[in-house]
């Protein structure tokens, strides 16, 4: 392999990353979806809100994450020096769960998951840092409403900004609407250069620089914000294709 992924740094305020926004997409109170990708945080984040270093957000944009909802991962001391503390949040626009998602220290590779279920209104999430042979995994709840339709996926901020800056690199995202993974369904991703579960119309962007926010499946082509530069980061547990050995017998 070699270096790859998408660089962002940005206070919070001017923002920096990528999205893929679509009205009212789906509704977490009648939807199940996943998503994952792999992240190295670069330093401490630029903006006043402790919160910060955020890998990514599923939420409504106009209204913002933590009026209308959504899920993501952020750390809870981005401005404080690494390791930093990372957390699942499930929001529902009127309360939040918050779970412990493992510690990053600056420079390491790191794959995180999340898959929802609206059945049970769970979040479930994965993480593992590269080379562990296993996933850790939590679970966060909160009751969905129809007010929870949402309309984006942010990778390296959100959308509202709120002074909550983000220091990172992001690569190989990976997002399934209609349809949950379990930890063995995301070890198998982490472990692939390319996408493996296929159900559903479900996207994966490489993001193997800051100019590639093509979706090899799903036609969700991302949209850049600000000015990310290319990522340095190469995750050996993200592999290679298979090769393919021809032998011929005479």
């Amino acid at each position: 392999m070699s270096a790859r992924g998408i660089r962002v740094n940005n206070n919070g305020a001017t923002l920096s990353g990528a999205v893929w926004t679509s009205a009212d997409f789906l509704s977490l109170e009648t939807h199940d979806c996943a998503i994952c990708l792999w992240v190295s945080m670069a330093g401490v984040a630029g903006g006043s809100n402790t919160d910060g270093q955020f890998v990514f957000a599923l939420c409504a944009s106009a209204l913002g994450l933590y009026v209308s909802g959504g899920i993501d991962v952020y750390a809870t001391d981005a401005n404080s020096a690494s390791p930093f503390t990372m957390v699942g949040r499930v929001h529902n626009g009127g309360g939040v769960d918050d779970k412990s998602v493992g510690s990053m220290a600056t420079g390491e590779n790191w794959f995180v998951a999340m898959s929802w279920s609206q059945a049970t209104q769970i979040a479930s999430f994965f993480w593992a840092k590269d080379g562990d042979p296993a996933l850790s995994t939590i679970t966060a709840t909160r009751a969905m409403s129809g007010s929870q339709n949402l309309d984006s996926i942010a990778f390296g901020y959100i959308p509202e900004g709120d002074n909550a800056g983000s220091n990172l690199t992001f690569t190989a995202a990976r997002f399934w609407p209609d349809h949950t993974l379990n930890s063995a369904g995301f070890l198998a991703e982490m472990k692939s250069a390319t996408i493996v579960d296929t159900t559903g119309s479900y996207s994966s962007w490489p993001m193997l620089n800051a100019a590639d926010t093509s979706d090899t499946h799903g036609g969700r082509t991302l949209t850049i914000t600000g000015s990310p530069t290319d990522g340095t980061m190469d995750p050996a547990d993200i592999g290679s294709p298979a090769t393919r050995r021809i032998f011929m017998i005479s």
